[in-house]
């Protein structure tokens, strides 16, 4: 029951962008894009959720906190195993309809030893997350 609120929650920062996936707007690179990504996904295989929340923008480090991931990720990332490689990485453009605000969505299908993980991450243009989840 957790892992699911906390799902929705983590899914509602996603949301927040409110959008349909599209093309990446000029301020984003899309290899910048990818390497982000990577770099969240890796600190959240180390299952440091205090470092995973400092990666979200500063506005939005209080609407999660470290136990909350912990208590809807654990148990997966340590039964997933350890990380294998990617599978795919795509990425995508996002807006915000009310603020007009552009965001850069990653998903990263990832390969561990016991199963796959897949990872939806938004970006603000300085590369902070803004909406993190993982199914």
């Amino acid at each position: 029951m957790r892992k699911l609120i906390l799902s929705a929650l983590i899914l509602t920062l996603v949301l927040l962008c409110a959008c349909a996936a599209g093309k990446l707007a000029d301020t984003f690179d899309e290899d910048e894009v990818k390497d982000a990504a990577k770099a969240a996904a890796a600190t959240i295989n180390t299952r440091d959720y205090d470092a995973v929340i400092a990666l979200l923008r500063e506005d939005l480090q209080d609407q999660v906190t470290a136990e909350q991931l912990r208590g809807a990720w654990d148990e997966s990332l340590v039964s997933a195993g350890v990380f294998v490689k990617y599978k795919a990485v795509t990425v995508a453009g996002t807006q915000d309809k009310t603020t007009k605000e552009d965001y850069a969505m990653a998903v990263l299908v990832c390969k561990y030893e016991n199963g796959s993980q897949t990872f939806t991450l938004t970006f603000d243009s300085n590369y902070a997350l803004v909406g993190l989840y993982m199914k």
